[in-house]
């Protein structure tokens, strides 16, 4: 080769080199989604330009189109105004703004796709008295004695922490009787309840009521009136050859006095009252005895009416009562509505012929 050809050569290298480092290789663009002031822009951008303006670059090559920057979409499960649940197609952060629950990006609306908004945490009792948790319907929850935390709720550590223990307690009704129920021992002691011990269950007999006291005249020697009030059940009183006064009744001057039926004349005629000798005298009755009872023919005057002080008898009291009474205008003997010698004459043919 000679000189001039080896020259030409060299010549066109060299303008090869300087044309290479004056045209560097065109740097790659592609669609670059700019978010500002709440709208997305498209911009055709280099990689590093796109990411220097805090844009999200689509690929290199691509190009803006109408949907190139459009934000992915997913099922969105939201709660109604009447309380149920619905799906919905939203963005994540449009679900979000709705305070929906997003079930991921390219998540699509279906039958089941929300049924967990109506499940949620259940605390159920174990047979060892301790709790669990376990994700059920509301329904599946309380058929199983559970506490229902909720929809939408998860099992997680502090879900369903340890209720105090609880126990039979007895406490007294408005009625006055002990009834029995489960609770807490802070609360059976506010209740004013006997709390019978952790684990306890009401019973039949859990709780049993005390029998009823009453009065009870139990007979002393050397008192006043020979007795003495105690403040016993009816058995007690029984096994004490006492006089129960009724329950409920309590311990009074005159709860153990001696006391019978007292015939009294009223404005309605006569009556029958239970009452001590001395108070039936006081009102001037006819004290039939001690222990006796008020019936139905105790003041009645028919079977014998000149036995006029009530006694069973005919006798010079009877008289005197009569007398007493006549003077008073009261002693209206054979029933004509006057008191006058009439019902005198009727009364002494009655009380010479006596009531045999």
């Amino acid at each position: 080769m000679n000189l001039k050809r080896l020259w030409a050569r060299l010549c066109c290298v060299a303008a090869v080199g300087v044309g290479a480092l004056a045209s560097p290789a065109h740097a790659q663009t592609g669609a670059c989604c700019i978010t500002a002031n709440g709208a997305i822009t498209c911009v055709v951008l280099p990689h590093t330009d796109c990411t220097a303006r805090g844009g999200v670059y689509r690929g290199d090559g691509t190009v803006c189109g109408n949907d190139i920057c459009a934000q992915p979409r997913g099922a969105c499960c939201l709660r109604t105004a009447t309380g149920g649940v619905t799906c919905v197609l939203l963005t994540e952060s449009q679900c979000v703004a709705q305070q929906g629950t997003y079930r991921g990006n390219g998540t699509t609306c279906g039958n089941d796709t929300c049924a967990f908004m109506f499940r949620g945490a259940c605390c159920v009792r174990t047979a060892t008295g301790g709790t669990e948790c376990i994700v059920l319907t509301q329904a599946q929850c309380a058929e199983r004695q559970g506490t229902y935390r909720g929809n939408g709720t998860v099992c997680g550590p502090g879900s369903c922490p340890t209720p105090p223990p609880t126990g039979a307690c007895c406490v007294r009704s408005p009625a006055g009787t002990l009834v029995c129920v489960v609770l807490i021992e802070a609360k059976c002691a506010a209740e004013g309840g006997t709390y019978r011990g952790n684990g306890t269950a009401c019973g039949n007999d859990t709780c049993p009521n005390p029998a009823p006291t009453g009065a009870c005249c139990v007979p002393v020697a050397g008192t006043p009136n020979g007795t003495t009030c105690l403040i016993l059940t009816e058995a007690q009183c029984a096994e004490r050859s006492g006089t129960y006064r009724g329950n409920g009744s309590v311990c009074a001057i005159n709860t153990c006095t001696p006391r019978g039926a007292c015939c009294v004349r009223t404005d309605d005629g006569v009556t029958c009252v239970q009452a001590t000798r001395a108070r039936c005298a006081e009102a001037n009755g006819v004290f039939r005895g001690e222990g006796t009872e008020c019936g139905k023919d105790t003041c009645d005057r028919r079977s014998c009416p000149c036995d006029w002080n009530h006694d069973g008898s005919l006798g010079r009291d009877d008289v005197d009562a009569f007398l007493r009474d006549f003077i008073e205008g009261d002693a209206d003997f054979n029933g004509d509505g006057e008191t006058t010698l009439d019902d005198l004459h009727e009364f002494l043919d009655c009380f010479t012929a006596g009531c045999g």
